[in-house]
Parts: structure tokens; sequence; C-alpha cells
């Protein structure tokens, strides 16, 4: 089958190469020129392990065809609408102008019997006033809402071997047409459920708010762990051997970032907000709220343990918001690096894959290894668990540093290995660490 996507950011992209390595032929049009000559040249905007091969498979055997035409959507059969939905501001629900410009734009390709599907990110509602603007724009076409539920760093995978396949569709017709989409995924047993449009939309919202509930909650916990000598990270592991809780997101550490939890969970407390919701209102803001406060929690440590040395200086670990993605939106790291920065001290952080300044603050300083950012430094933090960083040496980066002092966030180090050498290292939640 022939099948279009309107847009090639992160969610885009992986789609259509991912879909293409299935069988299909996508085109993909992205209206940033830019973005268009990178991904022909194979430099991808965006570190998403196995992409970029799928990509250049897709681009030389002619299954994916990337250009800012509107018009090479003429003739595919299935749309999918892959653009951003970035919040209007703080705490004021998402921008949907992105979603509606590109039905916009591709209305005019559109014929009798096509299907638009929706992949963004929206609050209920959304999909009925496309809706209505599809019918106004090109009658004959019908409108879908497919929610994705992808994980940077594993969204490739995710994309391939779906846990499960959600159709917010208005007819049977639509549900037929998204069935050949992903024949080759159903087939494998993934399941699929039908349901309506507002359902497919607050599915997504309710399900990345629930994952940072689950992160905020164990924070909470790992802190009321710390007042009472009680053991944070064991009782994380107790709480996740629960079936009826589940493992997953029960980590105590900074807490998420990304582009899709901390803007979904306010997204979704506005959208309650504005139906009148106050409770739901008030929850997610709370979630939002602990997670934020972990940043001021370390910041206020750190700084607490520089207080008095001449020009202190902070070595910071990482600076995308997990492990496997150059993603620094709303990253937990540069928020923390910024904080300090503001409280007078002196900021080296380091990454694996992000190379170059986040945001305008221009005093914030990259360098490539960790071993430079640690040079001279007061303090060590572990911010981001990259596997590279659970390789360092502490023996030998004992002479880097002026003070052996290691925080490890994300309680992705091993204690011993690093005390044993002679360093002085705390979890995130270490009842030394408890300042009140």
């Amino acid at each position: 089958m022939r099948i279009s996507v309107i847009g090639l950011g992160r969610l885009g992209l992986v789609h259509a190469a991912a879909l293409a390595s299935l069988g299909h032929t996508f085109v993909g049009v992205e209206m940033d020129t830019e973005r268009v000559r990178k991904i022909h040249d194979g430099t991808l905007e965006m570190h998403e392990p196995g992409l970029a091969d799928l990509v250049r498979t897709a681009l030389t055997d002619g299954t994916l065809d990337v250009t800012s035409e509107p018009s090479a959507s003429l003739g595919a059969r299935a749309h999918f609408l892959t653009v951003g939905t970035p919040e209007l501001a703080p705490n004021e629900g998402f921008d949907a102008s992105y979603l509606e410009n590109a039905l916009r734009t591709l209305a005019p390709s559109l014929q009798p019997g096509d299907l638009v599907i929706g992949k963004s990110t929206v609050p209920p509602g959304t999909a009925a006033a496309l809706t209505a603007q599809l019918h106004r724009e090109s009658p004959d076409a019908e409108l879908a809402w497919n929610p994705e539920f992808l994980a940077e760093g594993t969204a490739v995978r995710d994309t391939l071997a779906p846990q499960r396949l959600i159709y917010g569709v208005s007819s049977p017709e639509a549900a037929r047409l998204l069935d050949e989409v992903y024949a080759p995924i159903l087939d494998t047993g993934t399941q699929r459920v039908i349901t309506d449009l507002a359902t497919a939309e607050l599915v997504k919202l309710a399900t990345n708010a629930f994952l940072a509930t689950k992160i905020s909650f164990i924070n909470t916990i790992a802190r009321l762990a710390a007042t009472s000598g009680a053991d944070a990270l064991q009782t994380a592991q107790l709480l996740g051997a629960d079936p009826r809780i589940g493992a997953s997101h029960l980590h105590p550490g900074l807490g998420y970032g990304g582009g899709c939890l901390p803007k979904d969970t306010r997204g979704l407390a506005y959208f309650a907000q504005q139906a009148g919701v106050m409770e739901a209102a008030q929850f997610f803001a709370q979630v939002d709220a602990v997670n934020t406060a972990q940043r001021q929690h370390i910041t206020e440590w750190v700084t607490a343990q520089c207080r008095g040395r001449q020009e202190p200086q902070v070595a910071i670990l990482g600076a995308s918001f997990k492990a496997d993605t150059d993603d620094t939106r709303e990253s937990p790291s540069i928020a923390l690096a910024h904080a300090l920065m503001n409280a007078g001290l002196r900021v080296r952080i380091a990454d694996p894959v992000v190379t170059a300044s986040c945001g305008a603050d221009s005093r914030l300083e990259f360098v490539r290894t960790a071993e430079e950012a640690m040079r001279e430094a007061d303090v060590t933090l572990v911010a981001t668990a990259w596997p590279d960083y659970q390789r360092l040496d502490p023996e030998e980066l004992l002479s880097v540093v002026r003070c052996p002092l290691i925080v490890d966030t994300r309680n992705c180090l091993d204690p011993a290995r690093w005390r044993n050498a002679g360093w002085e290292y705390h979890a995130m939640f270490d009842p030394v660490m408890r300042l009140r």
C-alpha cells in the first residue's frame, strides 16, 4: 500500500521507516527543507537506535521517499498526521495548530475513500474538530485516531512490535484500511482494539500521565524512606514485585523528562480544569510539582557541600533525559545544571551523544568526555544512566577530581566499587543527603 506521513520528526520518521521495512511504500512530507536534506544525506537530527539503518535502507530500495512537496501525498490511501502538539504555554494545554495546518496542506491531495490518521498526542475533542475541518475541505475522506505508545530509545522496536494497536474510528471501512496498514504486525498476534475517537485520544494522555504518576509516587516514597531509615531502593523493588503494581517506572531518582510525560501530564491537568473536574486537575498538577521538586532537593544538597569552597565546580554526567536518546527536552540534567549555575556554581556537562549547549544559557559548558567534565570537580553527579558511566574506572578518576564525591541520581553505578576505590558515594535518597 502507498501511505503518506505528514511530519518527519521523532514520531513520523520512525513510523515511516519502520513500516516501510514491512513492505509498504511511504512518502514522507516534511515542510522543513533542511530536515529533508539531512534525511537524504543520512545525517538525522535525532539519535534513535536502529533508525538510521532503516531510513538508509528504505531510501535505497525506494520504499521511502522524503520531500517537502505536499502534492506527493496524492495517490496514497492512508495519510498519517505526525506533527507536534507542543504546549501553548506552560500549563495552558496543547497547540493543535500544527495539526490543523497539516490537514489543510494535505486536503488538496485527498481522494474519495482516503483515510487520514492522527497519531499526535491531543486531548479529547481534537479529532472531532479536525473531522469537521476535513469534511469542509475534503468531504469524501475520513479521519481516524491511532495513538502511538513509543518510548525513546526503543521507538523502532515499539513500532514493529507494539503491545497493542488502538483504532479510534467512525466506520468499519476505516478499521479495515488500518488492518491493511498493520497487517504484518497483526499477523504476529498483536492485540488490536477498536474504539471511538475520544477514547483513542484520552488513552494516550492517560497512559503517559499514569507513568508520570508512578515516577512521582516512587520518588515521594523514597523521600519518606530517607526520613525514616528505610532503604529506598529495596522499597521500590518490593513494590514492583507486586503484580498489581509492576516494576516499570518505579525507579527513584531525578524524575522524568522528555517531550511526552511532562507535557502530557500538564496537558491532562489543563484538560481536567477546562472540563471542571478540579480534583483531577489538582492531582496531575501535584504529580508535576513532585517531579520538579526532585531537582530542587539535589540542588540544595550539592550547594551545601560546596559552601565555603573556592570557585566550586560540579560535573554532570548525562544531558539527555534518559539513555539511548539525544532528547534534552525538559531534561532533569539540564534543569539541574541551570539551577546549580544560578546558585553560583560552575558546571561542566558531558553526554555520549549530546554535544551542544541546550537552551540559551551560555554558561553551560559542554565537554566531550566524563573525564573532562570531572576535572577539578568538587561534586560529580550521574544524571543519566548511560552504560558509558557504568564502565568508568573510579580508581583512575581519583586523580582527576578535586573531591572524590559522587552522587548517583539514577542508581546505576556499583556503590561498593566506587567506595572501595576511595570515593564518597551517595545514591539520591541516602539518609545523609536529607537536608530537612
